[in-house]
């Protein structure tokens, strides 16, 4: 996984059109699916998670994004799930997920979750929060914070064994 951040700090870079999104952080080579029963949310997100530099699958219903996940589950790095969808939520989406991959990564997308703590979403089993309507810098954030975390524990672990063995 190749990382770059991208900022607008050279003095090289005024000379050139500015980007447009300066503080984004783009991880190459991530395949992210995205599940959400609105059409026009996975339309918008899909345009944001591509700007970011993001390969995206993407589903409106959560039973097609479990039929996604298993055919994909080996190059899907993050799952992008809505709260509130027809015929399974969020959280059972997360439940069956985790039943076919204990270690899938899933970031909760809800607007319906104005007071939620993220540690209760966390508590219920999901990986983090972000807020509808989200920004691209917002969404490139949670993502990567995830990512990271995932990152640093997995090393943690291997770590942990290479010094018991």
């Amino acid at each position: 996984m190749s990382v770059s951040v991208l900022k607008n700090n050279d003095s090289t870079q005024a000379e050139k059109k500015p980007k447009p999104y300066p503080d984004i952080i783009s991880i190459k080579d991530i395949t992210i699916l995205l599940i959400d029963d609105e059409e026009m949310v996975v339309k918008i997100t899909e345009k944001m998670l591509k700007k970011i530099g993001y390969k995206v699958l993407k589903a409106t219903s959560g039973y097609e994004g479990i039929r996604i996940f298993q055919t994909y589950r080996n190059q899907i790095e993050i799952v992008i799930c809505d709260m509130i969808m027809p015929k399974m939520d969020g959280l059972e989406l997360v439940h069956r997920l985790r039943a076919i991959s204990p270690c899938v990564k899933v970031l909760l997308s809800s607007g319906s979750l104005i007071d939620e703590d993220e540690k209760d979403i966390v508590n219920r089993g999901f990986d983090g929060l972000v807020k509808k309507p989200y920004m691209i810098n917002d969404l490139s954030r949670k993502i990567e914070s995830i990512l990271k975390r995932w990152t640093d524990f997995e090393e943690n672990l291997e770590n942990d064994f290479r010094d018991q063995g």
